[in-house]
């Protein structure tokens, strides 16, 4: 069963963030773990596959060091 998500209301011109689980841009987030998912994940993943809001921004800072260095992740 996929996994509901959530429009965050940006318009198609917002900054979007990068989806947890494929790091594609997104304005879908999943609410139960306050993290950013797409469409297409959220049709294939599981709430346990899904990580933390933590862990998920720590993720992010390794891939992407360049902003963490730049903004507040």
């Amino acid at each position: 069963m996929a996994l509901e998500v959530k429009h965050d209301g940006s318009g198609a011109r917002d900054i979007k963030e990068n989806c947890c689980a494929c790091y594609a841009k997104t304005s879908y987030w999943y609410t139960p773990k306050d993290v950013a998912l797409c469409k297409i994940c959220a049709a294939g993943k599981t709430h346990d596959e899904i990580p933390s809001k933590q862990e998920w921004c720590d993720a992010v800072a390794l891939k992407f060091p360049h902003l963490s260095s730049r903004t507040s992740i």
